[in-house]
């Protein structure tokens, strides 16, 4: 008899061992919660717990707790052992000095460093969007205020050329003359004024230019004679670089840089609400940190594709595009990347079946009658 059991005795393996640790942690929340568990159940676990320690399981032992450890995971749902785990805090360490000094004891579990990591990562990228924000928005005002001055000044050049037609056809038109010269004493401010601007964006793209040689700056008044022509033509060509460079650094700031950075933002507030219910409910687990760490890469990408196609976005004169600018439909896009990637898969399709009714169309006949 004594053979027999002794023959029906077998030793736990690892999985059964970890699956009794398991079974404590869902005891514990179940107790914790309410949870009301039935008491052969219980004893069937403290049972399997002492035959853990003795090492002495049998296969009827063994078949009872896990029908007892399958009862138990189905009583907590949705919660699960692996989101129990995920926020069970492990030994306090206290390897650091400044823990140590002020006594602070640091704890570690999946659910705390998944906050701190995204929680970080959301307050750095709102202040990297706000600083570029703040670089673009001051570039393209300065860009706008030399665009609207030069055709202010055109208009007055414009009206210039007209009184000069009528001063020659007659020179005592004294009213004539006052506004031609006020006008060029306007048109001569204002030039100035477009000069102080480009300066202005000069030293906005300085920053830009962080890898290049500063060129030494050349007083052109030392060199040349005010009358000749070769400081103007080098100014007028430094000017029109100026201009050039800061349009295309404000078109990429403001259709590749800046959208991504929203659709990333909106993709981690995405993240942290979602993590505040699932933190809430005891359902955060490994799982939910892989899907949010795709969701803030898809978020991004989401933005980048708001601002890659918004120019057909606005062709289709779709309401929402409308009222919306850029950048704030690429923070939606970023927080709700299925709908995006939806519109993509819907634009593709429609392609598509343009592409196949040109191939399949009907050959016209082209049999000379």
């Amino acid at each position: 008899m004594e053979e027999t059991k002794a023959k029906n005795t077998i030793e736990g393996t690892i999985l059964l061992s970890e699956a009794l640790g398991n079974s404590e942690i869902i005891l514990a929340f179940a107790s914790e919660y309410g949870q009301k568990i039935e008491q052969k159940y219980i004893r069937v676990l403290i049972e399997a717990k002492n035959l853990e320690q003795r090492k002495s399981w049998t296969e009827q032992k063994e078949i009872e707790f896990w029908e007892a450890y399958q009862h138990i995971s189905k009583l907590i749902q949705p919660v699960t052992i692996d989101s129990l785990v995920a926020s069970k805090e492990t030994n306090i360490n206290r390897s650091k000095w400044v823990f140590r000094l002020f006594k602070k004891e640091r704890r570690k579990s999946l659910v705390r460093r998944t906050v701190f990591f995204y929680s970080t990562l959301t307050i750095i990228v709102m202040f990297a969007m706000l600083i570029l924000q703040i670089y673009s928005l001051k570039g393209t005002t300065l860009l706008n205020k030399i665009q609207s001055t030069n055709t202010v000044m055109k208009e007055k050049e414009k009206r210039m050329q007209q009184l000069v037609l009528i001063t020659e056809n007659n020179g005592n038109n004294r009213s004539a003359n006052m506004e031609r010269d006020m006008l060029e004493t306007e048109v001569e401010e204002l030039n100035l004024e477009i000069v102080n601007t480009t300066e202005l964006l000069d030293s906005w793209l300085k920053l830009t230019r962080f890898s290049e040689k500063e060129e030494p700056i050349i007083e052109v008044e030392a060199e040349f004679p005010m009358d000749g022509p070769p400081e103007i033509s080098n100014a007028h060509n430094n000017n029109i670089k100026i201009l050039e460079e800061t349009k295309n650094y404000t078109l990429i700031l403001n259709m590749y840089i800046l959208p991504l950075l929203y659709g990333l933002l909106g993709a981690l507030v995405f993240v942290l609400r979602d993590l505040r219910d699932e933190i809430k409910t005891m359902v955060f687990s490994h799982e939910s940190n892989i899907s949010f760490a795709l969701r803030t890469h898809l978020g991004a990408l989401a933005g980048l594709v708001v601002g890659l196609f918004w120019g057909d976005l606005e062709t289709q004169q779709l309401e929402f595009v409308e009222s919306l600018s850029p950048l704030a439909a690429a923070f939606l896009a970023g927080y709700s990347v299925e709908y995006v990637f939806r519109w993509v898969e819907s634009f593709l399709g429609s392609t598509e079946k343009k592409i196949t009714k040109i191939t399949v169309s009907p050959k016209e006949d082209l049999t000379i009658k």
